[in-house]
C-alpha cells in the first residue's frame, strides 16, 4: 500500500491532546478508535508519512479495526478521508473539535447497521470486574434486588452460591448494567440448557453485553438463534438428542463468533469432515474452517475456488509423481548380464569330487 499523507500542523516534539476532546469524545468512544486517534495525531506532529499497515502495528489492531476506527472518527467529524472508487484511502486530515461532539455513529445507524454492529469493533468495552465486600453488597443501592437475585439462581441452579458467585451476579447487575428481568432469564435460560454454573453464565452475559442485547425481548431472539445454530450442527454430526459438551460448544462458539462463519458453510464443513473420515468430528471440521477462515473464504462460491486451486494442484502433484516414476531408472534392467557356459561349470564340478584338479594341469 502506498503512503498515506496526514495533513496537520502541531509541535513535532510533543503530541498535544485537546481537553476538549478528553471532556466530550473519551468517555463514549470506543478504546481501539481512541488508541488510532492517538497514533494520527502523534504521526501528523512529526509530518510522517503512514500506512494502514503501520498504524496496526503501532496500534497492535488488524487493518480492519484501524480501517474501522478512522471511519469511526469521519463520522464524528474529527478527521476527512479522501477515498478512490474501491474505497482505498488516499489521504487523511485532522479537523478542529466542534464545541458540540457529533452524534455517535451507532446513533444513526440504519436498522440493518444495528443487527450487523454485533461483530463490530466498537461494540461496548467491558467493564473490568473487582471483588466487592459482602459488607459493600449489604449497603449497595441494589442490595435488595440482588439477594433476590441470589435467591433466583439458588433455586435454578439447584445449590448454595458461593461468594464468587455473588461476586458474579453483582458484576452482571451492577457493572454490566443488566436489568432486573433480562439477568432473571439469563439464569432461567442457563438453567433450561442444562449449564448451572457462574462462569458460564457470565460468558453468556459478557456476549449479550457486547452485542448491545438490553432487553428480554433480544435475549429471546438471540437464544431462538443460538439454539438453533447448534441444533443444527448436532443434527448434521448425527448427535441430536442429547445436551452439548463445553468443548463443542466452544468449538461452534469459535466458527460463529470469532470466524463469522453463516450456519450454511459451518454444516458444509460438517458434511465434509463425515465425507472423509465417516465419523463426526469438531476438531476435524475446525481444522476445515480454519482452513476457510485464513484464506479468508465466506461464501460457497469462495470455498469452490479454493477446491478447484487444491484440486488443480494435487492433479499437477501426482502428474509430476508418475512422470518421476517413470523416468526412474530401473535396476534389475541395469544390471549387468552374465554368460554361463553350463557344461564347463557341470565337469568341474565331477573333477573336484573325483579329486581332479585341473588348474594344476
Amino acid at each position: 500500500m502506498s503512503d498515506i499523507i496526514l495533513m496537520n500542523h502541531t509541535c513535532s516534539s510533543m503530541t498535544v491532546i485537546s481537553n476538549q476532546f478528553i471532556d466530550m469524545y473519551f468517555p463514549i468512544a470506543p478504546s481501539e478508535a481512541i488508541k488510532i486517534y492517538l497514533l494520527l495525531l502523534r504521526y501528523a506532529g512529526a509530518s510522517q508519512s503512514i500506512t494502514l499497515d503501520m498504524l496496526s502495528k503501532k496500534a497492535n489492531e488488524t487493518e480492519e479495526t484501524v480501517y474501522s476506527s478512522l471511519s469511526y472518527w469521519e463520522q464524528c467529524g474529527l478527521l476527512h478521508l479522501t477515498k478512490d472508487q474501491g474505497q482505498r484511502i488516499l489521504s487523511m486530515q485532522l479537523l478542529p473539535l466542534s464545541q458540540q461532539p457529533s452524534p455517535s455513529p451507532k446513533s444513526s445507524l440504519s436498522q440493518q447497521q444495528k443487527e450487523e454492529s454485533t461483530s463490530n469493533i466498537f461494540s461496548h468495552s467491558l467493564p473490568e470486574k473487582r471483588s466487592v465486600a459482602p459488607a459493600q453488597m449489604e449497603h449497595h443501592p441494589s442490595s435488595q434486588a440482588l439477594s433476590q437475585l441470589v435467591f433466583v439462581t439458588e433455586t435454578y441452579f439447584g445449590r448454595p452460591l458461593t461468594h464468587t458467585d455473588t461476586n458474579t451476579l453483582f458484576y452482571i447487575y451492577d457493572s454490566l448494567k443488566f436489568s432486573y428481568e433480562l439477568l432473571e432469564y439469563l439464569i432461567e435460560y442457563c438453567a433450561e440448557i442444562d449449564k448451572k454454573n457462574l462462569r458460564y453464565l457470565e460468558k453468556v452475559a459478557i456476549a449479550w453485553y457486547e452485542s448491545g442485547i438490553t432487553t428480554v425481548e433480544q435475549a429471546k431472539a438471540s437464544t431462538k438463534n443460538y439454539n438453533k445454530t447448534y441444533n443444527s450442527i448436532m443434527k448434521s454430526f448425527g448427535l441430536s438428542g442429547r445436551n452439548f459438551g463445553r468443548v463443542e460448544m466452544d468449538f461452534i462458539d469459535k466458527w460463529t463468533n470469532n470466524y463469522g462463519f453463516p450456519l450454511s458453510i459451518i454444516l458444509e464443513a460438517c458434511d465434509r469432515t463425515l465425507k472423509a473420515i465417516h465419523q463426526p468430528s469438531f476438531q476435524y471440521a475446525d481444522r476445515i474452517l480454519s482452513d476457510w477462515h485464513k484464506s479468508g473464504a465466506k461464501t460457497m462460491e469462495e470455498i469452490t475456488k479454493l477446491d478447484s486451486v487444491h484440486n488443480s494442484t494435487k492433479k499437477q502433484e501426482r502428474k509430476t509423481t508418475t512422470v518421476q516414476k517413470t523416468s526412474a531408472p530401473n535396476k534389475f534392467h541395469n544390471f549387468e548380464q552374465r554368460s554361463y557356459d553350463y557344461q564347463a561349470l557341470e565337469q568341474r564340478f565331477i573333477n573336484k569330487i573325483n579329486g581332479i584338479n585341473m588348474d594344476k594341469k
